[in-house]
């Protein structure tokens, strides 16, 4: 079993333009705790958008980080589905062993030390079919009142859910044997329906999704921190 990330780039997103950030917010920081794992524990591969800017003029592109890169792609998307859809296309393309571990991150996101083990922990001492590193807050809304099984891993608490955003893992063969539904929800649309995607996994593929509690990396948008994310870091 081999941990394969990959990790989405663009210059510029209609998608996040408008969101709030913290103060201290830059996606180059965000890049630099993802590579913040053992780099000798999983292989990052770079997935950039050139359809609003050039890669030669993106963080990404300057040596201390090409270096640490398994491999890159530059493509064309223009829109976040567009972009996660040619992601999917080009994951599903390859030779990977059926047990590797598929970790698929925005570029807004950032992770504490210890993400690696912690990532996979999910999938070796839970029976998730599906996993985040991200507690999204919403799961918490009093009007929600949301029953959740507990799974103990060894690096942390796994709680069931029944959503996550664009940044996830699966085992490479789920994630072939699923691929029509990740279609399904990015096709026709600018940005993905993330929350129906899991919702529809769930429901007809009983599908398992668990997230990290405390959280390893959380959405970097101030309305969307992980829960007691300050105190974790």
């Amino acid at each position: 079993m081999q941990l394969r990330v990959f990790n989405r780039h663009c210059a510029f997103s209609t998608a996040s333009a408008e969101k709030l950030r913290p103060a201290s917010f830059s996606r180059e920081e965000c890049f630099r705790s993802l590579l913040g794992g053992d780099s000798g524990n999983f292989s990052l591969h770079l997935f950039y958008d050139c359809a609003r800017g050039e890669w030669s003029s993106h963080f990404t592109s300057r040596p201390e980080y090409t270096d640490r890169l398994a491999s890159r792609e530059i493509f064309e998307g223009g829109t976040e589905a567009g972009a996660f859809l040619a992601l999917l296309d080009h994951i599903v393309s390859k030779d990977f062993s059926d047990d590797d571990v598929i970790y698929i991150v925005e570029d807004d996101y950032m992770h504490r030390p210890g993400w690696v083990e912690a990532l996979l922990d999910a999938g070796l001492q839970t029976p998730a079919n599906y996993w985040t590193l991200y507690d999204h807050p919403d799961k918490y809304e009093n009007s929600l009142k949301l029953p959740s099984r507990i799974f103990l891993g060894n690096v942390c608490h796994w709680r069931e859910t029944p959503s996550t955003t664009n940044t996830f893992a699966t085992r490479f063969k789920t994630l072939k044997e699923d691929i029509r539904l990740f279609r399904k929800y990015s096709t026709g649309v600018s940005v993905s329906c993330d929350h129906a995607r899991f919702l529809a996994l769930g429901r007809k593929k009983r599908r398992l999704l668990v997230s990290a509690i405390p959280s390893y990396a959380t959405h970097m948008e101030l309305a969307y921190l992980s829960p007691f994310w300050c105190e974790g870091l």
